[in-house]
C-alpha cells in the first residue's frame, strides 16, 4: 500500500468512521485507522495525601483559624461599648472669697475599663473647670483654670477600691499630696469620684468684671496616665471613652 493510498484511507476512516464490514478495501482502511488512533488516556484516582502533607495542611488550617480569632478579638475590642458619664447636676455658688462649683455625675465604666481595673491597672480621671472672659478685639481671655485629679485602683490583698484625689497630677511612682479613701465596691468608688462638692475654682477678685464670663466644665478619663503598652491600644477605641462637657454663662447666673 502506497503512502498516498494510506493517507487517503486514514482521512476516510476519520471523516466517515468506516466500519470493519464491506469489501476488502474498506476493511483494510478501517483496520489501519483503528490501529493508528491514539490510545485513550487512563484516568487514575488521585493519590491519598501522605502523612507529611496532611500534617502541613492541618497546620495551615490552624494558623488561619488563629488569625481569624485574633481579628475578631481586635474588632470586638475596637467596637466595645463605651463608658457613660451622665452629668445630672452642675452648680456654681459665688461667695465672699470666690466661686465654688458642685457637680453630681453618674459614672458607668465600659467592659474594657473594668477589665483593666480587675487586673490591677489604675484608672485616672480629670475634672477641668475654666472661666473665660469674652473679648471683642481678641481671643477669649482665660481668667481661671483649675483641675482636680482622681486615681482609682483595686487593692487585691484587701479586695477594696482606693480613690485618690489631688489638685496635682497623681503619678503611679508616687502619689504625692493627695486625699485617699477606701470603698468596698466599684460602684461606691465611682459614686465618690462623680460627686464634687464645694470646689473653689476662682477668686472673687478675678470675677470682678462687667464683661461676659463663661464656665467650661470638662470631666474625662485620662488615657495618658495608662501604662505605655496599653496607651497604644486605646487610640481610637470607644471602649476607653468616658467624658462629659458643660458650659454655664456666669453673667446670666449672677443676674438671677
Amino acid at each position: 500500500m502506497t503512502t498516498v493510498s494510506f493517507s487517503r484511507c486514514w482521512k476516510k476512516s476519520l471523516l466517515f468512521h468506516l466500519p470493519l464490514e464491506g469489501n476488502g478495501r474498506q476493511k483494510e482502511c478501517a483496520t489501519q485507522a483503528l490501529l493508528l488512533q491514539p490510545a485513550p488516556l487512563a484516568l487514575s484516582p488521585a493519590p491519598f495525601p501522605q502523612a507529611g502533607e496532611e500534617k502541613e495542611s492541618r497546620s495551615l488550617v490552624t494558623r488561619l483559624l488563629l488569625s481569624l480569632l485574633l481579628f475578631l478579638a481586635v474588632a470586638t475590642g475596637a467596637w466595645a461599648a463605651p463608658g457613660a458619664v451622665e452629668l445630672s447636676e452642675l452648680q456654681v455658688m459665688p461667695e465672699g472669697d470666690g466661686l465654688y462649683l458642685s457637680a453630681q455625675m453618674h459614672l458607668a465604666p465600659g467592659p474594657m475599663v473594668e477589665q483593666a481595673l480587675d487586673k490591677g491597672i489604675p484608672i485616672h480621671f480629670v475634672a477641668d473647670a475654666q472661666i473665660v472672659r469674652e473679648r471683642w478685639y481678641w481671643f477669649d481671655g482665660k481668667i481661671a483654670d483649675e483641675k482636680r485629679y482622681f486615681r482609682l485602683a483595686f487593692q487585691p490583698l484587701t479586695r477594696r477600691w482606693r480613690v485618690n484625689v489631688s489638685s496635682q497630677p497623681i503619678l503611679d511612682s508616687g502619689l504625692g499630696v493627695s486625699y485617699s479613701q477606701y470603698y468596698d465596691s466599684l460602684d461606691e468608688a465611682m459614686r465618690a469620684i462623680g460627686r464634687i462638692a464645694r470646689w473653689r475654682i476662682a477668686d472673687a477678685a478675678e470675677l470682678a468684671s462687667s464683661a461676659r464670663q463663661t464656665l467650661r466644665f470638662h470631666f474625662r478619663l485620662d488615657t495618658r496616665q495608662l501604662p505605655r503598652a496599653l496607651q497604644a491600644g486605646t487610640s481610637g477605641q470607644s471602649g476607653w471613652t468616658m467624658e462629659v462637657e458643660r458650659r454655664i454663662d456666669l453673667t446670666s447666673e449672677a443676674a438671677k
